[in-house]
């Protein structure tokens, strides 16, 4: 079996992918723990938005309504909503009852004022709630002073629910994710509307406008909503520490800065006048290409060596698993292996395989999951969660269904991490014992048990004797009503001692009848 010890060699290579001086850095990677530190910073950077908009209203500033000169304000009642969610979620991993009710009611306040404005805006009706705490002045833009816009609204109440339902699931959907990137793209659309000048991305069915700092606060209350739970698709993607995390982490910032940048770079040469609309264009497709094209050839190069060092790894894996085998390994019912941090099979024993229903070879790099659905669900989780704080599980008992034959069965599984040099949690070691059949045995004696019980329960509730024999005829149980009619205590009348308190015109009798009866029943 391949032990801890033995990969200590290997472990630099599952977390490196080169440098350009020869020497092997950790891979463009972040654990969940970061992302959580993430969305916090991002969280309290929104809380911060919003107080200076009040201060801005308190003031009278107004750059810190509009953060440029002639630009739309951040109304009061966005404010608060910016507060709301970014305490909401701040406190959202906190654990407490203040905490709990601090979550629920700033989410709750987001809820209602959000909801409200929303309906304000679809039936055409004055709340009360627009200008509460300052008096703003109406325009032609404005119809409504200090009513904040209807794709406000529908961004606030996303981000609301999400917080509320993080970390569930809607048909394998994190509804907190989905929420999110509405949240997000009513920000983003926004922001393209200022960068390019267009008035109509900032006004999506309503008159009022989104502000830029509400287009801001809304793209980092998205980021900081899909960072909040490390089971999120997005979190789960830029933490891999495989070829699909490494496109993800190289390509994700180019995708969404690339183009807006390339087209706001030719429209502002185009505006001062340094060329026109052609050459405009020529540059923008130049200058996008170039850069998708660098990221492109960084990305595959970087996936190229790192799949050439998992091949190698897997390989050392098989001859380390092949150089520790014995035959009582071999033989052995007890499944062994080890697993990387996705719960992918990196080494497994035979005994282990065979529960998947496949060879050694085929079963790695395949999830245990996926050779093993009994391992997915609650134990899935256990695993997950070795590999997440390193706190290793003993005999947790697993029951459900094989690859193999779909037969049902039970099993007794324990797991450890596995550290590399500098403590970090690389994979983990697994056992697993097939306890199905002491299970069932388990079962049955509980089961005989509690019809002793229950028979013991009838014996002592009726008023004539009741007695258990075993299949040679000797005495095993015997009521106490038959041992108050005998006179005896339960040692003198076990075995045979009952038969000698018979009358004696039928003892002999009675012990032919009972000698025949034991006898036909062996």
């Amino acid at each position: 079996m391949t032990t801890p010890d033995s990969l200590s060699g290997h472990r630099e290579l599952l977390r490196s992918d080169g440098a350009a001086d020869g020497s092997r850095p950790r891979l463009l990677t972040a654990r969940p723990s970061d992302f959580g530190r993430f969305s916090l910073v991002l969280s309290l950077a929104v809380v911060a938005i919003g107080l200076s908009v009040l201060i801005g209203w308190t003031s009278g500033t107004s750059l810190l309504t509009s953060w440029l000169p002639g630009l739309v304000q951040a109304k009061v009642n966005s404010a608060v909503c910016l507060i709301g969610l970014g305490l909401a979620l701040s406190v959202g991993s906190a654990r407490g009852g203040a905490a709990l009710w601090l979550r629920w009611g700033a989410a709750g306040l987001v809820l209602a004022v959000a909801g409200i404005t929303v309906f304000e805006h679809l039936a055409g009706v004055l709340g009360g709630i627009d200008q509460v705490v300052f008096q703003d002045l109406a325009s032609a833009s404005l119809p409504y002073p200090g009513r904040f816009g209807l794709q406000n609204g529908v961004a606030f109440l996303s981000a609301a629910v999400a917080i509320l339902v993080l970390g569930r699931r809607v048909r394998a959907v994190y509804a907190s994710e989905a929420l999110a990137l509405v949240c997000g793209a009513v920000g983003g659309i926004s922001l393209l509307g200022y960068m390019f000048g267009a008035p109509g991305f900032l006004s999506t069915g309503s008159v009022a406008q989104v502000s830029l700092p509400d287009s801001v606060a809304l793209i980092l209350m998205s980021a900081a909503l899909v960072s909040a739970s490390p089971e999120h698709t997005l979190v789960r993607l830029m933490a891999d520490v495989g070829i699909a995390g490494q496109v993800m982490r190289r390509f994700l910032l180019p995708a969404l800065l690339v183009v807006p940048v390339g087209a706001w770079l030719r429209l502002a040469g185009e505006r001062m006048g340094l060329y026109d609309e052609t050459v405009g264009l020529a540059i923008m497709v130049v200058f996008e290409a170039l850069i998708l094209l660098a990221v492109g050839a960084w990305t595959t190069t970087r996936v190229r060596r790192l799949e050439e060092e998992r091949y190698e790894v897997m390989a050392d894996l098989i001859r380390l698993g092949s150089a520790a085998s014995t035959p009582l390994i071999q033989t052995a019912p007890v499944g062994l292996a080890v697993l990387d941090r996705d719960l992918r099979y990196l080494y497994v024993n035979p005994a282990l395989a065979s529960m998947g229903g496949v060879s050694v070879l085929a079963s790695l790099g395949q999830p245990i999951t996926r050779l093993l659905p009994a391992f997915a669900g609650e134990a899935e989780l256990a695993l997950t969660g070795v590999c997440r704080d390193g706190v290793p599980i003993r005999d947790l008992e697993i029951s459900g269904e094989t690859r193999t034959d779909g037969q049902s069965g039970t099993w007794l599984s324990s797991a450890e991490a596995i550290r590399d040099e500098e403590d970090e949690i690389i994979g983990l070691t697994i056992s697993v014992v097939d306890i199905t059949e002491r299970k069932h045995r388990e079962e049955a004696l509980a089961a005989v048990a509690e019809l002793q019980r229950q028979a013991q329960a009838i014996g002592e509730s009726i008023p004539f004797g009741i007695w258990l024999a075993e299949r040679d005829g000797r005495i095993r149980y015997l009521s106490e009503s038959f041992l108050a009619m005998t006179g005896q205590t339960m040692g003198q009348a076990r075995d045979s001692g009952w038969m000698t308190k018979l009358a004696p015109e039928i003892a002999e009798q009675a012990r032919t009848d009972w000698a025949g009866t034991v006898l036909a029943r062996v």
